[in-house]
């Protein structure tokens, strides 16, 4: 039950909703923030596996098959309290290693005997951990993306790097920094995507050299959609299986409803917004397994997910108060994730920011107010949940409601400096003059740490 000081039924989503922290999320928080972040190595011996056994085969099936084998075989498990699921790697709060990028820099300059020791971004890493990272470095020297870049450079690159001349932030991880169009995986599910790729498949001519090129890809695609939608039927299958031996009645029947959700989303769309905020999940979640992705943003989460809470709100399937905690739920999750970094990084960059943003606000394309309910609500979740991912953003122009401006100074006003603020006169203008349409540049999103 809500710790508000007026009643729950007074919730006006132009004002902001309810307001104070559910108990749930008060355990999710501490819970998350009780235990150690640490490194884990199941993804790096999957991965591993996967490509010893398809040296011969092409880079793109490579990559696919490494990703589904991954999806199909890493732990998975379901805390107690979530409605949200689903976990980078085995344990809790853990930074998966991504050996097939750069593995060699973790043993070559000592980090791994110093992740413990870092003042920033301090990482536990177990005696076994040590053991299998040194045995699954051996099999990719030579082999890594960086290992091929690095061969790539001209000498005087190379030598500038190595004497401090410049310094290349990612040259150790991926960088991500892209927004995928979430709104058509929520419309489509990943059944849909695989139906789109098989009409693609379907119309090649093989005997032209260009489809011929675009065969392995396709094929990747196709392997790749088939992954997800099993890593999701894996989650249906936990809970349903947990809510069997639930004791507790509500807890069994929270257990039941996320199987419904995973179950009907693992192939199909979201229909309501249970389904889209858990399909938008795994798919950021599955961008991070498959692509140690930093900056890989969720965009104008309150354009493309209103039209389900607003449907459920129709429908009155779904309360106010339980989409806000539904919300927080989600919004806890990216803080679980941590990208592995080295020690340069961490000093400079302390607290994991993986930089996954999400904007709220601003114009739609036509030039209107684009502010809705979810826009509070964001600002809200950020609220209670007091936690730095996702990287949130508030877009703001002339015509923003002073309601709006007005709350999001309040929040701004707890002292952690978010959320950041964007000037779509400024902003929109500027793409305008760079060449870009007015009405593509109003629907602009930031990315990354910015």
């Amino acid at each position: 039950m809500r710790n508000v000081s007026f009643p729950v039924n007074s919730f006006n989503p132009t004002v902001g909703g309810p307001r104070g922290v559910t108990a749930r999320i008060g355990r999710l928080r501490d819970r998350l923030l009780a235990v150690p972040a640490e490194i884990t190595t199941e993804r790096a011996i999957l991965v591993t596996e996967s490509y010893r056994e398809t040296e011969a085969e092409p880079i793109e099936i490579r990559r696919a098959k490494a990703l589904e084998r991954i999806l199909r075989r890493m732990t998975i498990f379901i805390l107690d309290d979530e409605l949200i699921v689903g976990h980078l790697g085995e344990k809790h709060h853990c930074a998966p290693v991504h050996p097939e990028v750069n593995v060699q820099w973790i043993l070559d300059e000592g980090e791994l005997d110093s992740f413990e020791q870092r003042h920033q971004n301090r990482l536990w890493v177990s005696p076994d951990t040590k053991a299998t990272l040194r045995e699954v470095a051996r099999y990719w020297e030579g082999k890594t993306l960086f290992d091929k870049s690095w061969a790539a450079l001209p000498e005087s690159v190379r030598l500038m790097r190595t004497t401090g001349g410049m310094t290349l932030a990612h040259e150790k991880n991926m960088l991500g920094h892209c927004i995928p169009d979430w709104g058509k995986l929520l419309r489509d599910g990943f059944g849909g995507l695989r139906r789109e790729v098989e009409k693609t498949v379907a119309a090649l001519r093989l005997a032209e050299p260009n489809d011929l090129a675009k065969w392995n890809f396709l094929r990747a695609l196709l392997i790749v959609t088939d992954a997800c939608t099993a890593f999701i039927r894996r989650y249906a299958s936990l809970a349903s299986e947990k809510a069997q031996t639930a004791a507790d009645p509500v807890r069994r029947a929270e257990l039941e409803r996320i199987a419904s959700v995973c179950e009907r989303i693992a192939e199909g769309p979201a229909s309501s917004f249970h389904e889209a905020l858990q399909l938008l999940w795994f798919g950021h979640l599955i961008t991070v397994i498959e692509g140690d992705a930093r900056s890989t943003s969720y965009g104008r989460f309150d354009q493309y997910m209103r039209p389900y809470y607003r449907n459920d709100l129709a429908e009155r399937t779904l309360a106010p108060v339980a989409a806000q905690e539904l919300l927080e739920c989600f919004w806890i999750k990216p803080n679980e994730m941590i990208l592995l970094d080295d020690r340069e990084h961490a000093t400079y960059r302390g607290g994991y920011p993986n930089g996954w943003n999400l904007v709220v606000g601003g114009m739609t394309p036509e030039g209107e107010d684009a502010t809705n309910d979810l826009s509070y609500m964001c600002l809200q979740a950020f609220e209670d949940v007091r936690l730095f991912q996702p990287n949130f953003g508030v877009r703001t122009f002339a015509g923003s409601p002073e309601r709006f401006l007005a709350r999001t100074w309040e929040v701004i006003a707890l002292g952690a400096g978010v959320p950041q603020v964007f000037n779509d006169d400024v902003v929109i203008d500027a793409l305008v003059r760079s060449g870009l349409p007015r009405k593509e540049a109003r629907d602009y999103t930031p990315t990354g740490c910015v």
